[in-house]
């Protein structure tokens, strides 16, 4: 029994030795500069395809080295490399029943490749402003029909 015992307070002993206080290692100062910083306007809200997430990326690297960190064995950095596609209509023009809508009065969602020459099996949807654009969309995209 005083094996058991003298094994738990040397367990005890030994864990609460190798914590570690949190204050100490995370400072207030440090904290709000980094949030400061990433933060800024001109880190351009971190946005992808800004020259601001590069920005941050930079930042975020230096901050990383600066405390030590290494990256993974067979890394160079710490940064992760992954494609993006962004898209962007060449030309639009958008007539309904003779008139012309502004483009801030459409909004295109495609998850497939679509056909507009085919007028036919295509339902206008007009949504009003008063109206949750969340919920008219998903009426509209779970409806199984080619809706615009």
């Amino acid at each position: 029994m005083k094996r058991i015992i003298t094994a738990i307070a040397l367990v005890a002993t030994a864990t609460c030795g190798f914590a570690q206080d949190v204050d100490r290692l995370i400072q207030r100062d440090d904290v709000e500069r980094i949030i400061k910083t990433l933060s800024a306007d001109d880190m351009q809200g971190r946005g992808t395809f800004t020259p601001g997430i590069e920005k941050a990326a930079k930042f975020i690297d230096n901050e990383f080295n600066t405390i030590g960190l290494k990256p993974l064995v067979g890394s160079t950095g710490f940064k992760q490399s992954f494609s993006m596609v962004k898209t962007s209509g060449v030309a639009r023009e958008v007539v309904i029943n003779g008139a012309s809508m502004a483009d801030d009065q459409v909004a295109v969602i495609a998850n497939t490749p679509f056909n507009w020459s085919r007028l036919s099996d295509t339902e206008i949807a007009m949504v009003s402003a008063d109206a949750d654009l969340q919920t008219e969309y998903r009426k509209f995209a779970t409806a199984g029909k080619n809706s615009w």
